[in-house]
Formats: C-alpha cells, structure tokens, sequence
C-alpha cells in the first residue's frame, strides 16, 4: 500500500515538473517582464527579463533590421546598421536547458519505470 502512495506521490511531482519545466521553456521564448535591479548604475532602476523572441521583437521595434541565430544553449542577435552588419554576444539560451533538463527528467522517470519490467 505504501508503495502504491508513492507511486502516485512520484507521478504528481513529474507532472508538476514537466509543467514548470515546460512554462519555464516557453517564458525562455515568448516571456518579457520588468523587475526592480537595485545594482544598476548609476541609480536602480527597472530592467526587463527578455525571452528570445520577445528580445528580438524589442529590438526590432526600435527601428533595427535584426536577426536571430540558434546555437547549442545560447543565441546570438545581429543587425545591421548604417556601418555594416553587428554581431551581438552569444546569450545564454534558457529555453534549450529546460528543455533538456525535461528531456533528462522524463527518460531518467521511464528508465526507473520499466527496468523492473525488462529485467523480470
């Protein structure tokens, strides 16, 4: 009987985690929101919290011809201007560690799930 408690105890605590994983990805993309940043110079002031995309967008609607490049856990913003084309830093991508975080979670959840059935 216990083991059948914490079956489902360990099957609600995997939706959750999926879940929060999954809206953390999505925030990682589409996300944008303001936080006070008491360390910024030279007085605090309000930051935003940008996703990819939603960084982009920002980027866009100040007037820049950009574009966006995936690469492996980060991304990388470029424009042109009246110079020549700028490459931005290559920025850590939240979204894809989530996602393999998730990816990790749920073949680690199936693994534990059927080895006592493969190895009967």
């Amino acid at each position: 009987m216990l083991r059948g408690i914490l079956m489902k105890w360990s099957l609600v605590v995997l939706v959750a985690a999926n879940i929060l994983l999954a809206l953390a990805a999505f925030y990682g993309v589409f996300g944008a929101f303001w936080v006070w940043q008491p360390g910024t110079s030279p007085y605090p002031s309000w930051v935003p919290l940008f996703g990819s995309q939603s960084y982009l967008a920002s980027l866009k609607a100040e007037g820049l011809d950009c574009s966006i490049v995936y690469e492996v856990l980060s991304y990388r913003i470029s424009y042109v201007n009246n110079v020549g084309q700028v490459f931005g830093p290559a920025i850590f991508d939240w979204t894809q560690f989530f996602i393999l975080l998730l990816v990790i979670i749920d073949v680690g959840a199936l693994v534990y799930f059927l080895k006592p059935r493969i190895m009967k």
